[in-house]
């Protein structure tokens, strides 16, 4: 539905982005002017989608381009906050493992659409512990290259063939505009956010926009284990590894800083 939204919409901005990192944000300051989407690539691995209607959705969004914001957020504390708002949606004793490992790492790489049966494979067992939970879930996405800078392969660059790492990002500035074909794109690092106003407002055409945050940890139910397991997780060894030596990571983020983040955490 969102990417029909996209289409017949077309004078909106597309907040379009990886899950967790501070988009709703983005949204909800752009107000109507904004559409918040993390795919089209999905419903094209979707047996209910035809492949001649999704043809026609894909055709017809190209004939405008397009304004985006995408953003990238320190990858540890990103990683644990999906965690915890996906588990609404985990039904005991399943926790559903990184779904979009399949659809993207299957779909694309294998060229296989979803089923049931194919998803069931992707859950893990549910245990009482909630932090061996989240270590295991931390540990699927590497297995399945489900993290968020992978989104960008998987995303921009199969759907839009923008291929931002392609271009240099200044890390210490935290905003980048990408200019393509089919699209133009503001690329912003949650952490800073609040020091690029002055571009983000250029970028929307001088249009009032503020930052009020949207679906943060401390409005959820999950802000008291949110705590809980920051105090008791250890994140697994090879999912450090993953992000420290990750040249797409190492795009948006200094070493440092991602060391910075990771000091909240036990490994």
């Amino acid at each position: 539905n969102t990417f029909c939204d996209a289409v017949v919409d077309d004078w909106k901005i597309l907040v379009y982005t990886p899950g967790k990192v501070g988009s709703r944000t983005i949204s909800a300051g752009l107000g109507d002017r904004g559409l918040h989407i993390h795919t089209f690539v999905l419903p094209e691995a979707l047996p209910q989608v035809s492949s001649e209607y999704y043809s026609v959705l894909r055709k017809k969004i190209f004939e405008k381009k397009r304004k985006m914001i995408i953003m990238v957020r320190s990858p540890f504390s990103r990683d644990i906050s999906g965690f915890l708002q996906n588990m609404d949606s985990f039904l005991y004793p399943f926790c559903v493992d990184n779904p979009s490992g399949f659809f993207y790492g299957d779909y694309l790489i294998n060229n296989q659409l979803f089923d049931f049966d194919t998803y069931k494979r992707k859950t893990i067992g549910w245990t009482s512990d909630m932090s061996e939970n989240c270590e295991r879930y931390l540990s699927q996405i590497i297995e399945t290259k489900g993290d968020e800078f992978s989104w960008f392969d998987y995303e921009l660059k199969h759907f839009w063939d923008i291929d931002v790492f392609e271009h240099n990002f200044d890390k210490e500035r935290g905003c980048q505009i990408i200019d393509s074909k089919y699209a133009e794109i503001m690329l912003i690092k949650l952490e800073k956010l609040s020091y690029c106003m002055k571009e983000i407002f250029d970028f929307i055409g001088g249009s009032y926009f503020y930052i009020q945050e949207a679906n943060t940890g401390s409005d959820k139910m999950y802000k008291f284990l949110y705590d809980s397991i920051r105090n008791k997780i250890t994140l697994p060894k090879d999912y450090v590894n993953y992000y420290i030596n990750n040249s797409y990571a190492k795009h948006f983020y200094a070493e440092e800083e991602l060391l910075n983040d990771l000091k909240k955490w036990k490994y």
